[in-house]
């Protein structure tokens, strides 16, 4: 287990590594999503800065760290590949929306 204390932590420890709330791994992804064109170090510092903002509301969103755990058990891999987490994942992933602002 690991708790990554910045976007770019999370971002090269997974995979192998999930989050373990479903709610978690799904922003995360949609962070990924919607930075993708973003070079890693520029998106963590962007969060760091509050220059990535929720694209509904238009608020800057900050990294809140998680626990993130790679699926070495039974139980745990079972978990991180049930149906069940994987909805939840994609409902938080597909409900969020960030784009990135202008640096000042």
């Amino acid at each position: 287990m690991n708790v990554p204390a910045y976007y770019h932590n999370a971002k090269f420890y997974a995979p192998p590594f999930a989050f373990l709330s479903a709610a978690e791994q799904g922003r995360f992804e949609a962070l990924g999503r919607d930075l993708a064109g973003v070079p890693v170090a520029e998106a963590s510092a962007a969060l760091q800065a509050g220059r990535v903002l929720d694209a509904s509301t238009g608020e800057p969103v900050t990294w809140s760290p998680g626990d993130m755990v790679a699926a070495l058990s039974p139980p745990l891999r079972e978990y991180l590949s049930s149906t069940e987490y994987a909805n939840a994942v994609a409902t938080a992933r597909d409900d969020r929306r960030f784009r990135l602002a202008a640096a000042p």
